[in-house]
């Protein structure tokens, strides 16, 4: 299922995967850095900008979320992401999860 939001962002939920896959430019190849148990920030170096965001096990931490009701609460939630992390924190910046993994280029 891919959507657009009014928000300039897309994304594609994979159901069987439980991930989000969030596209805040075009989807292109890019870095992951996991900035909290299951929130990837994407990347393309040198350039700090958020230009992607995945959330691993989503359902798992929205279990309640009705099939209606995941545009709006994916536009809550990076937003929120988004506010939180306005570019990746990479090495030791407040924020970045102890034992960050940095993910290749897809």
């Amino acid at each position: 299922m891919v959507l657009s939001t009014p928000h300039s962002f897309t994304f594609d939920y994979d159901t069987q995967g439980d991930v989000l896959y969030v596209s805040l430019t075009e989807p292109q190849p890019a870095l992951s850095l996991e900035v909290e148990p299951d929130v990837l920030l994407r990347y393309i170096p040198p350039y700090l900008e958020v230009v992607g965001i995945t959330f691993l096990n989503f359902r798992r931490h929205f279990p309640a979320l009705e099939p209606g009701e995941m545009t709006s609460c994916v536009t809550v939630v990076v937003e929120e992401c988004v506010r939180k992390y306005p570019t990746v924190p990479l090495f030791d910046t407040p924020g970045a999860v102890e034992g960050s993994a940095i993910h290749g280029i897809q």
